[in-house]
């Protein structure tokens, strides 16, 4: 076939969609939410391993009486969680922005290992750990980096639309629309500020009944093993009745959530980094 014929071929595929959609073989059906929530209440049940990225954008206005403040703050986090062998590595790096706190340090950077029951963590700045120490494994510290768990509580407090099918990172994956339930915003909140380490998101899901939001949110779970592999929000939260100051009128903040989870019961093998290696015991 000469190159103008595909041409015309590829010029009546695009304006005849109903003619390419009867000669393909149709899709199956997509299923319904209660079908997702089964199978990803059960994936997380066997999740054992993954790998975690999430970057998140906070923008918070405070509102004075002659101007507009507002702080900026990009977190972005990456690593290793080994559920089944309470192992993981994990980096989280701050950049903050407008800070009414001068000594804020605007850039942050939190690193963090646990391997062979033993704690790691190097964290300049305002947590004041400029070099790497040691400690015993930290009990809880799996709840605290839940993130799937996280993501599968946002999921389960929202009405679900189950929209279209995607490839995400060569993943089949259901592409759900989520409306979370506004009774349930605490919780969803909290969800979400765990999986973006983000402390402003905490203090206001702690303020929800003085708070009004707007929440979009979207998730892309694997069409196979229903694992969440990719989570979408965004966030607008303007403050009714609570202020930062006596003469401050309220404010809000707004986030942009991005969260990639892959590598779902992968078999990682975390190492310490040679300077966590030589870690001192932590005082105390």
């Amino acid at each position: 076939m000469r190159a103008y014929q595909w041409l015309i071929v590829a010029v009546i595929l695009i304006a005849q969609p109903a003619v390419s959609l009867t000669a393909c073989k149709s899709e199956p059906p997509l299923p319904p939410p209660a079908e997702i929530v089964s199978g990803v209440a059960a994936a997380v049940d066997n999740l054992s391993s993954y790998r975690i990225t999430t970057f998140i954008r906070a923008r918070l206005r405070d509102f004075t009486m002659d101007e507009i403040r507002e702080m900026n703050a990009v977190i972005v986090t990456d690593g290793i969680i080994d559920v089944g062998n309470e192992e993981l590595e994990l980096t989280i790096d701050t950049l903050i922005t407008g800070s009414p706190d001068q000594n804020t340090p605007p850039e942050q950077k939190v690193e963090m290992f646990q391997v062979d029951g033993m704690f790691y963590i190097k964290a300049p700045g305002m947590y004041d750990i400029p070099e790497w120490q040691q400690s015993g494994a930290w009990e809880g510290l799996f709840d605290i980096v839940d993130y799937a768990g996280m993501q599968q509580t946002v999921l389960v407090n929202s009405t679900i639309i189950v929209t279209s099918t995607e490839i995400v990172e060569d993943v089949e994956c259901y592409v759900l629309e989520l409306t979370p339930e506004k009774e349930q915003i605490s919780t969803t909140l909290a969800g979400l500020a765990w999986a973006s380490e983000g402390a402003y998101l905490f203090a206001a899901f702690q303020l929800n009944k003085h708070l009004d939001w707007d929440m979009v949110v979207k998730q892309w779970v694997a069409r196979d093993s229903f694992f969440i592999v990719k989570t979408e929000a965004s966030i607008d939260i303007e403050f009714l009745d609570v202020t930062f100051g006596p003469e401050e009128e309220p404010g809000g903040i707004n986030f942009l959530l991005i969260s990639d989870m892959r590598d779902h019961n992968k078999e990682f093998e975390i190492e310490l980094s040679p300077e966590a290696a030589a870690a001192v015991p932590a005082p105390g």
